[in-house]
């Protein structure tokens, strides 16, 4: 049975991110039609196009009047009459030969004044901005741009023109911009069923008394809390030691659900239950990385399983660096690269002689970014508390003033 990890080279980070986004990619997620007040969050199973134009018809873009071009006089001042209104809302009116009609923002402009006809702002007359009585005359007090401030149908999107690309998050604009071009429903893609498994016998519920020997479950919550921005449906599990009985669960987890998080039990112990139920399935694989160096990956049916170190803090890092791209290939949306952005250190660190160290960072301005705590260890479970980054530091790096950054997603714009 394959309980060893692989032998050297170790695997860098990228190469083993790739494996685990290609054991995902086959899969198609279930699609399903929602009214758009149910669609916040989540991501378009299709291109999405337009039923109805930006804007559905020609509007004016200002309070003020509209006026026949022929009837602008040659000098201004002028004074005209006004044959009534066309507020926002009501039919379009054509407009009578030599008088104004006021005109309010998006009201309806009469098919074919578009081309003859133009609107003055109320600030370019002698009526007060605001409600008033319909006035009996107008004087226009500035030349106006012929055709100036009309809002023609069309001009910003027509219908079959793409509103909502496949795999688009879909939030409160893109829903905005679905109902302004006639849908009430929108195609989305299901979220990944998840499956968070804390492996241990030393695991107790957070909040219990604590034996000799026994510590609290702290990766259990903690990956249930990252992954709800991924999925709908987490279960969170907590399974023992015996191969036996950790193998039967898993399997009946793998059964319905679409990615299973495991965390413990795959590094060089004698009690790893994850190696000892799962050796033919899973590969296990050492990343050239600090803290998060045994990993394992593979299927148990069709279930994807991403099998994480214990240490808090490893699985922390691990979750961002593999898990979550893994979890938007599972909803639907395109595998997002690894970035790394330069950012100004404040603070201490120190690389591995070996590895690529793996630091928790805040952000603070001016693009710099600090060590959420000095020190480093993979069971600091406190150094990912308010954590905004992830600094990045190659092997044998000399210090310097400046560090690569991979930003965690909430922070990455």
């Amino acid at each position: 049975m394959n309980h060893t990890f692989h032998k050297q080279p170790l695997a860098t980070i990228a190469q083993y991110r790739q494996q685990c986004l290609t054991m995902a990619e086959d899969y198609r997620p279930p699609v399903a039609t929602l009214p758009l007040a149910q669609a916040h969050n989540k991501i378009a199973a299709s291109d999405v196009t337009a039923q109805v134009a930006i804007p559905p018809w020609t509007n004016s873009a200002m309070d003020g009047f509209i006026i026949r071009n022929t009837d602008l006089p040659a000098q201004f001042p002028c004074t005209l009459p006004v044959a009534g209104d066309i507020p926002a809302g009501s039919a379009p009116q054509p407009v009578p030969a030599g008088h104004l009609l006021r005109i309010f923002t998006g009201a309806p402009i009469a098919p074919g004044d578009e081309d003859t006809c133009t609107v003055i702002p109320v600030e370019y007359t002698n009526i007060a901005p605001g409600p008033q009585p319909l006035p009996a005359t107008v004087t226009i007090e500035a030349a106006p741009t012929l055709g100036a401030h009309i809002r023609r149908a069309g001009e910003h999107l027509q219908p079959g023109d793409r509103v909502v690309a496949q795999g688009s998050r879909i939030d409160a604009g893109v829903i905005a911009a679905l109902a302004s071009t006639g849908h009430s429903t929108v195609p989305t893609f299901v979220k990944p069923r998840v499956a968070v498994v804390s492996s241990g016998d030393e695991l107790l519920p957070p909040g219990c008394a604590l034996a000799p020997g026994q510590i609290p479950d702290s990766n259990g919550p903690m990956l249930q809390a990252l992954a709800a921005a991924y999925s709908d449906h987490i279960d969170q599990v907590h399974l023992g030691d015996d191969p036996d009985t950790f193998s039967q669960q898993m399997t009946q987890l793998a059964a319905t659900h679409d990615l299973i998080i495991t965390t413990g039990g795959v590094s060089a112990g004698a009690f790893d239950p994850v190696k000892a139920a799962f050796g033919e399935q899973l590969t296990f694989t050492q990343v050239a990385m600090q803290p998060g160096k045994p990993q394992g990956l593979g299927r148990i049916g069709d279930a994807v399983v991403v099998a994480l170190p214990g240490n808090p803090v490893s699985a922390w890092v691990s979750f961002h660096l593999f898990v979550a791209p893994v979890l938007q290939v599972l909803g639907g949306q395109p595998a997002p690269p690894l970035q790394f952005v330069e950012r100004k250190l404040d603070g201490d660190v120190q690389a591995h002689k070996s590895r690529v160290r793996i630091i928790p960072a805040v952000c603070h301005s001016g693009d710099t970014v600090c060590p959420t705590q000095r020190g480093f260890g993979s069971h600091f479970a406190t150094a990912m508390a308010g954590a905004q980054a992830l600094i990045v530091l190659p092997p044998q790096a000399t210090p310097s003033t400046h560090v690569q950054v991979l930003l965690l997603d909430q922070y990455a714009t």
